[in-house]
């Protein structure tokens, strides 16, 4: 075990970047211990499941945690996806006295000669994974494990999801790494949890949303027995869960937007095996919009004591005129209200969902180089990002009679697909430049 000193002011450089297994940190906060603080890496499958009862303490002391950063949704992601993509597992675990007071669970692979870290998830569009225990210390815990990354992390780019602007982590973040790219991003919330008044919450919509969905609900009806509900049979999720993937990837092929991991097996074993249990660090949920037994509209997302965070709202588009993910949407936010959660609505600011939001809490993709390779990727990545930013925003400048017309000819020649520049899913084209879910690194 190497022993190294690390204050308030630390650089990386003035950190030894050997690749240990621990390091005891002395202190530099008086409430706490001298020496009483160890980071320790975590690289096997064997260890992530040791870490479950350690990993469960710290969810329960950290300050609103999101079912994403809880161990059974760590230990899914890598079983189910990760360990099979050639991915390696890197946990960074800090503990005070013996207690574990931060997690950050990351997986590292490689792409064009860079070693790049990411989050351990469900691989699509997960929030910063790390995980803190609440108290006077959090600040400095979360810039003891910065600093610890930067020194003994094996990667070139460090890629660090959805982090609160304003926040604690994103202080901690700032001014660090050879070069970086900060992608904020909005992230419409509805809050609703303290008053539980469904019915003054509604009334403030607008008068036109209110009625289009009454109208909706009583075209659907007139077609047959109109059922909203949660799903808790297995038969019934699984049967939702393929619905909603295959819904989701035409409507992303039919808008010539990235999603591949839509379509894939993995994907789809991950979120079936996350609605079809139940902990205390949160669950999974499926919603659907059944006619006459059968699934039309069906929506995902988790609770985790806090706030209902949804994923995937999607629906059978033989039901386009009637968009029955609305009536979905409205069913979702009156259990929200019921229980005492807000809906975190996630990120893009969508105008479907600033007709529900009564917020926005603003979130950053960091993306951190730590070597010279990294910084040269980056800036390659970056450069080809905003080149295809500017193209997508010259394209749909164009009238649509026009932009039809240049699809047609295009896609007359070989190796000219309009699909073969796609844009990630989340960079919807109504979007502005900074509301895609991730850098494609």
């Amino acid at each position: 075990m190497q022993h190294w000193n690390l204050a308030d002011t630390c650089d990386a450089a003035e950190v030894p970047a050997q690749d240990a297994a621990a390091y005891r940190l002395p202190t530099c906060w008086s409430d706490i211990p001298a020496a009483a603080l160890t980071c320790d890496v975590v690289t096997s499958a064997a260890r992530l499941e040791e870490l479950r009862a350690e990993w469960d303490d710290v969810w329960h002391r950290a300050a609103a945690p999101r079912h994403s950063q809880s161990h059974d949704w760590a230990m899914a992601a890598w079983q189910i996806s990760a360990s099979r993509r050639s991915r390696d597992l890197w946990v960074l675990v800090m503990r005070q006295a013996g207690r574990p007071v931060l997690i950050w669970p990351m997986t590292l692979r490689r792409k064009a000669g860079c070693r790049i870290a990411e989050g351990l998830g469900s691989d699509s569009c997960d929030f910063d994974p790390l995980l803190v225990a609440d108290g006077p210390q959090a600040g400095d815990a979360m810039a003891t494990a910065w600093a610890y990354v930067r020194a003994c992390l094996p990667a070139d780019i460090v890629h660090i999801p959805f982090v609160a602007v304003g926040s604690r982590r994103a202080a901690t973040l700032a001014g660090h790494g050879l070069s970086r790219f900060v992608d904020p991003l909005p992230c419409p919330v509805v809050e609703i949890a303290q008053t539980r008044d469904w019915s003054a919450y509604w009334t403030s919509r607008k008068k036109k949303l209110r009625q289009g969905i009454a109208r909706r609900q009583r075209r659907l009806e007139e077609l047959g027995q109109l059922e909203i509900r949660w799903l808790h049979d297995h038969a019934e999720i699984v049967t939702a869960i393929d619905a909603m993937l295959g819904w989701k990837a035409d409507w992303a092929r039919a808008k010539g937007l990235r999603a591949a991991f839509l379509e894939r097996a993995d994907y789809r074993q991950f979120l079936i095996a996350m609605a079809t249990r139940v902990t205390d660090c949160g669950q999974m949920k499926v919603m659907a919009a059944l006619l006459d037994g059968r699934p039309i509209a069906v929506s995902t997302g988790s609770t985790d004591g806090h706030r209902f965070e949804g994923y995937v709202t999607t629906f059978d588009r033989a039901y386009d005129a009637v968009a029955p993910g609305t009536l979905l949407l409205a069913a979702c936010l009156q259990w929200c209200s019921e229980q005492g959660l807000d809906c975190d609505m996630r990120i893009g600011a969508e105008p479907y969902k600033l007709d529900w939001a009564t917020t926005d809490a603003p979130v950053a993709n960091h993306d951190v180089t730590l070597t010279a390779r990294g910084a040269a990727y980056l800036a390659l990545r970056v450069g080809l990002f905003r080149t295809r930013h500017w193209r997508d925003r010259l394209r749909n400048a164009l009238p649509a009679g026009l932009r039809a017309g240049v699809k047609r000819v295009l896609s007359a020649y070989p190796g000219n697909s309009i699909h073969a520049a796609a844009t990630p899913i989340t960079a919807v084209a109504s979007q502005p430049m900074h509301t895609i879910d991730r850098l494609p690194v």
